[in-house]
């Protein structure tokens, strides 16, 4: 009889790497992290993988999902570090070189990948170029072209799933 007067309730989802909202808190490497923004990414293939930006106050890194079962952390790096004559080599001579050297490892170019990009809350969506450097120890050289004269690098590595925890919805 009184039944208008209830809540109508929202039904529960259950919270997993792949539909972290901004404010969700997550476990890992024995820190507590928060989502700040999260990046949608549609590749060429027409895969989709998600983007965290996560810190735990004092770092920022970048959670990659494409799927439950691989997940990759990364750091932005500054690319004059990392690899320094990468953007200049791909401005001269429009080609990328095979391999990086970087803390005396050697990285491989293992993926080209064509792509466009959108952060939560934006309207559009922006191209972009990356290139992923493997060494034979699961880490990584990621870098991305966004424009004709703008590239970021990012440090990362393969993750285990289970290195991620205790996630919470955010506030």
């Amino acid at each position: 009889m009184f039944g208008f007067f209830k809540k109508k309730q929202e039904p529960i989802i259950e919270l997993t790497i792949e539909n972290l909202t901004v404010g969700a808190t997550l476990e890992y490497d024995m820190q507590t992290w928060v989502v700040q923004e999260i990046y949608t990414y549609i590749w060429e293939n027409n895969s989709k993988s998600r983007t965290y930006k996560i810190s735990d106050g004092k770092r920022v890194l970048f959670l990659e999902v494409e799927n439950e079962e691989s997940l990759l952390m990364t750091q932005p790096s500054e690319i004059e570090k990392t690899a320094p004559n990468f953007k200049q080599e791909v401005l001269d001579t429009s080609t990328v070189p095979e391999n990086l050297i970087y803390n005396s490892e050697i990285y491989k170019l293992t993926e080209e990948s064509f792509g466009n990009y959108q952060k939560e809350g934006d309207e559009g969506w922006s191209e972009l170029t990356a290139w992923m450097f493997w060494n034979d120890k699961d880490e990584f050289i990621c870098i991305e072209r966004w424009s004709k004269f703008e590239f970021e690098a990012h440090l990362g590595k393969k993750i285990n799933p289970f290195s991620i925890d205790n996630l919470l919805p955010g506030k």
